[in-house]
């Protein structure tokens, strides 16, 4: 075997071969113009996604330090209390019922008109006897009740369904 290909076989020489490869392409790419700016087109400036604004505190950019600041009052945290069901036991002799379920389910929404309607995920308040919010950094409690719900049913479709008697 000759050195040339006995380097080539290499690893490290097949990736010095394709690098050059590479390179050998991008400079005949740029000649011929394929690649590169045009000089009658006048030259873009790249603008950031949104433009900071210096706070009153200190002269930090941080956006998302500025988008709570000015948004963070319409952020609610949601405390939905379902009450416990009872039932029936057929092994209780007395006929008293067992408590299942129940419990507080915590979440985040944000307020969305004047009105001071809260849009939350459906999982938060489905099934609540009681919810509670509180707005941005406020310890105001407010009683809220459900006007609206979109819950999400997924189902499978038969050929993703799995068998699992067999």
């Amino acid at each position: 075997m000759t050195k040339a290909r006995r380097i080539f076989s290499s690893p490290f020489g097949s990736a010095l071969l394709g690098g050059a490869v590479v390179g050998a392409f991008f400079w005949i790419a740029v000649a011929a113009g394929w690649i590169g700016a045009k000089s009658d087109s006048p030259a873009s400036i790249p603008q950031p996604l949104a433009t900071p604004v210096a706070s009153k505190e200190s002269e930090e950019t941080n956006v998302v330090n500025q988008i709570y600041r000015h948004d963070g009052q319409g952020v609610a945290f949601i405390e939905a209390t379902e009450a416990p069901e009872e039932t029936a036991s057929p092994f209780n002799p007395f006929g008293e019922g067992e408590s299942s379920g129940g419990g507080i389910a915590t979440g985040s929404g944000f307020v969305i008109d004047g009105e001071g309607h809260v849009l939350t995920n459906n999982h938060v308040v489905e099934g609540a006897t009681k919810i509670t919010v509180k707005l941005g950094s406020s310890d105001a409690t407010h009683t809220a009740e459900v006007v609206g719900t979109d819950p999400v049913e997924l189902e499978l479709a038969p050929e993703e369904e799995e068998d699992w008697g067999e």
